[in-house]
């Protein structure tokens, strides 16, 4: 199995810097190492890289936004997503992690671009709530709401280390729990408690009118809107916890 971590060619200080700590990194680390000019060329030499292997994990280290993953915006993410998961080696089990700034979450252009991805390779992406250092492959990811007096995006946050990633589902496998999240948010909504609870599970929710993060709280038996600061009660609490578990899977 092949897991391949990805750099652009850019000729910029971040991407120069990125390139000079995982070229000799990767190999004694087990990662295959590849840089890439633009976004074909970005999937051929991921197919090159992976000589036909099992693809496992793909890391892509580059410059992203809610909409842009260096090469990859947000009209063009599916597409490669689908073209990408015709490579050889590639299945529903290779996971894609977008490491670059803010690309599990959303903006006034729209994103995130890790659930277009998601929706065209029908795999697994992983996105990141913040401003991002580090990489996955190296373990030593961290993410900031806002960085060096940048405004944060809708729903950013810190952290470190696996936490900083949101888990992107391709849109299919979903469905379910879109019908009952609807179902849930079609109601009145209610004041949230001024209680000291914290989130059981967070979801990313999107739809052709909007893109959002609920949190579900009470053992499935409250829904927040991060965004909007809306909460409701969950009147099935078992019925939404099995379709997050399903998703979740």
């Amino acid at each position: 199995m092949a897991n391949i971590i990805t750099i652009p060619n850019d000729n910029d200080a971040v991407m120069n810097s990125e390139r000079q700590r995982i070229v000799p990194w990767a190999p004694s680390h087990g990662w295959t190492y590849t840089g890439y000019n633009n976004e074909s060329d970005h999937i051929a030499q991921i197919r090159r890289a992976g000589a036909g292997q099992g693809l496992q994990i793909l890391d892509f280290d580059c410059h992203g936004n809610p909409t842009v993953f260096n090469h990859t915006n947000i009209n063009t993410a599916a597409q490669f997503g689908r073209t990408l998961a015709q490579s050889p080696g590639f299945s529903p089990n290779t996971a894609i992690y977008l490491d670059a700034c803010n690309t599990g979450l959303t903006s006034s252009y729209g994103g995130p671009i890790a659930q277009q991805v998601a929706n065209g390779a029908r795999c697994t992406v992983y996105g990141t709530k913040g401003y991002m250092t580090g990489t996955y492959a190296e373990g030593n990811e961290r993410c900031y709401a806002s960085s060096q007096g940048l405004p944060a995006y809708p729903g950013g946050q810190d952290a470190t280390g696996r936490n900083v990633w949101i888990v992107f589902r391709p849109a299919h496998a979903a469905q379910s729990l879109v019908r009952v999240l609807n179902s849930v948010m079609d109601s009145e909504p209610v004041p949230f408690p001024a209680l000291r609870m914290a989130p059981d599970v967070t979801i990313n929710y999107s739809d052709d009118e909007k893109a959002t993060i609920l949190d579900v709280y009470a053992n499935g038996g409250l829904l927040k809107d991060r965004l909007s600061g809306k909460a409701w009660r969950v009147e099935n609490p078992e019925e939404l916890n099995t379709s997050v578990r399903q998703v979740m899977i």
